[in-house]
């Protein structure tokens, strides 16, 4: 298993990830996505196709020349290039928060269920934890759920910002989020051109997950970033297991589901 500072991922995902790239595969992070299957082709080719615009002469995109002041040219091209490269940045951090969570979850888990007990009436007795180290699982599980959920945030608004700067939209770049920018394509002060990329927008996001999955998961986010973190329910689970005790009574198999 893959030991460091933050935890450590599943043995499956290990091995899928130390599989060797590709013979004279490129270095970038366009490669680490494929591995983890969260490619996002159509953003490296326009992030390419942005970035061949740069103009070192007149300073940023070149053809934003006899439209924009050099400051602001320079600032907005640099902006919409950042916002273009972040998206796949977040979801490999999105993608890496999500595989080590597994593994603490499945820490808690083996935690619980190798220490529960019985007392003499026939009661649950909840595992204490005696060590620093038994308190990690919980810790580093909250960890890695609130920076999933941010990373996935951070990708919206960072889509928010490319939709913006590629379309000239009329509202300030750099404090644009998603939310807004989906509201303000659905807005009269917007020309009818913009009322198809608007409604696949939407179409996209419904066939991506349950209704609401995504207002969820920013709503969710915002609830981890600015307010009071909410009580975490835990249940254990007795499942059979083929095993005996030394009397011959069948023994339970505890699971600890988050």
């Amino acid at each position: 298993m893959i030991k460091s500072e933050r935890g450590k991922m599943r043995r499956e995902d290990e091995e899928r990830l130390a599989t060797p790239y590709p013979p004279a595969t490129p270095p970038s992070r366009e490669r680490l996505a494929g591995a983890l299957a969260i490619e996002t082709p159509q953003l490296a080719l326009l992030r390419e196709a942005v970035f061949a615009d740069f103009d070192e002469t007149r300073g940023g995109i070149a053809w934003w020349y006899d439209h924009l002041d050099t400051r602001r040219r320079i600032l907005i091209s640099d902006h919409l290039w950042q916002c273009i490269a972040s998206v796949s940045t977040n979801l490999i951090e999105a993608r890496l928060h999500q595989a080590e969570v597994l593994e603490w979850w499945d820490r808690e888990r083996r935690f619980v269920e190798h220490n529960l007990s019985w007392n003499d009436d026939d009661r649950l007795v909840i595992p204490k934890r005696l060590r620093p180290l038994d308190e990690l699982p919980n810790y580093f599980a909250e960890l890695h759920t609130v920076g999933f959920f941010r990373a996935i945030h951070s990708a919206c608004d960072c889509i928010a910002g490319v939709v913006v700067g590629v379309g000239g939209l009329a509202v300030r770049l750099q404090t644009i989020a998603f939310g807004q920018m989906r509201a303000y394509l659905r807005s009269a002060e917007l020309s009818t051109d913009f009322k198809p990329l608007s409604e696949k927008i939407d179409r996209w996001i419904a066939e991506s997950g349950p209704r609401g999955w995504l207002d969820w998961a920013l709503a969710f986010r915002n609830m981890l970033a600015h307010r009071g973190r909410t009580l975490q329910l835990a249940r254990i689970q007795s499942e059979p297991s083929p095993l005996q005790s030394p009397s011959g009574e069948p023994l339970s198999r505890f699971q600890n589901i988050p």
